[in-house]
């Protein structure tokens, strides 16, 4: 670190203070100023040196090389892939560096803690980690509310960290996580207590159920692909009196007898105000995956047409609420039934009313907007 910063630089360590030239310890703002750096130098990685897919987290960089030859870097007496080679002569012209035994190639790799396999297009969780992270999870909710537990804001910060981490292999836990950043929203002072709720602690624990029994796999391949290339295709709609949907192909089954290309019904909740749109609209597309998720051989790929953009948006990015329109519950529900439909395994969790009935077949128009859910088989 520049000396006109070492006075910025004190940390305090078991009652001893030291000058941390080198950023070891550091604190947010260091954090930041390390990633604007790094961020430069993969600008210049790509834009001048021309290193193509190019991707990097804190300190580690990594992308993939399809050269089926290797060339020879000569301060590390290695042959290595030709793009880690450009790679490491840019380090050496900035003066960054860097160690051998962190330069590392082959089928696949640990990246961020992470098993990446680009053959078989899979990002998985090691056993342990999962279990470490399901320990410090449950540790940080099987507090009491009443008992009004509180933790630091820094430990809120770093729990939320570690979560966020576990996105990578399980995207469809979003949700779960906004309550906790709805808590600590706007505090700054890092020793400042910030207390648990009943809502945050049912959240947290609602995540871990779900990490339990998730896979650890996250297949890639499943997240790319083109709208023709959907199996099933429905299309929701709702009005003032009710809401339903059209299945388009025909993949719906009842009694194990294929229902066929046809509308289903329901009355709106009786109990909403009739400008609560969003609410049905939500309610519809969840009805659809609940009513999908009943057949025995559910479809590779699911598309569902809605013409209203804050649901779709909600649905489609996970967004707990958007910003209090539309009710946690949906989400939830739409990543129970998403991942049930993945996995093939019972449902715990449904939103379809009972008094659903199979109708002639509905005449909806469907807007521009919509939203994709693919399954693994």
């Amino acid at each position: 670190m520049h000396q006109h910063r070492q006075i910025k630089q004190v940390v305090m360590i078991n009652k001893d203070r030291h000058l941390d030239w080198c950023n070891i310890f550091g604190g947010r703002t260091l954090g930041t100023l390390w990633c604007l750096f790094f961020g430069i130098v993969i600008w210049i990685a790509t834009l001048i040196f021309t290193i193509a897919n190019l991707f990097h987290y804190v300190d580690n960089t990594f992308s993939h090389d399809d050269s089926k030859e290797l060339e020879w870097y000569k301060p590390y007496q290695t042959h290595y892939p030709p793009k880690q080679i450009h790679l490491l002569h840019l380090f050496d012209k900035l003066g960054r560096p860097h160690e051998k035994w962190k330069q590392e190639f082959r089928p696949k790799l640990t990246i961020i803690g992470f098993e990446v396999d680009p053959q078989a297009m899979t990002i998985t969780m090691p056993e342990e980690a999962h279990s470490l992270l399901a320990t410090h999870l449950r540790g940080f909710t099987n507090i009491p509310p009443e008992k009004h537990h509180q933790c630091m804001l820094k430990e809120w910060q770093s729990m939320l960290g570690y979560a966020n981490w576990a996105l990578n292999t399980y995207p469809l836990l979003k949700p779960a996580l906004q309550s906790s950043y709805d808590k600590i929203a706007g505090k700054m002072y890092a020793k400042a207590g910030v207390y648990m709720n009943l809502r945050v602690q049912k959240d947290l624990q609602w995540f871990v159920e779900k990490l339990d029994g998730l896979d650890r796999v996250h297949i890639l391949e499943a997240l790319d692909w083109d709208v023709k290339e959907a199996d099933a295709v429905f299309i929701c709609d709702v009005c003032q009196q009710g809401m339903g949907f059209w299945d388009m192909c025909g993949f719906i089954t009842m009694d194990n007898i294929t229902v066929g290309h046809e509308g289903f019904y329901v009355d709106a909740p009786t109990s909403l105000p009739a400008t609560n749109i969003l609410y049905c609209e939500s309610l519809s597309i969840i009805l659809a995956l609940a009513t999908l998720a009943q057949n025995p051989n559910p479809p590779y790929r699911v598309m569902i047409y809605n013409d209203n953009l804050g649901t779709v948006a909600s649905l489609t990015a996970c967004e707990s609420e958007l910003r209090g329109r539309t009710p946690n519950p949906f989400i939830t529900s739409n990543v129970q039934l998403t991942s049930f439909l993945t996995q093939r395994s019972p449902c715990s969790y449904s939103l379809m009313p009972n008094n659903m009935s199979n109708t002639s077949r509905l005449t909806i128009h469907s807007g521009q907007n919509f939203i994709s859910n693919s399954t693994s088989p």
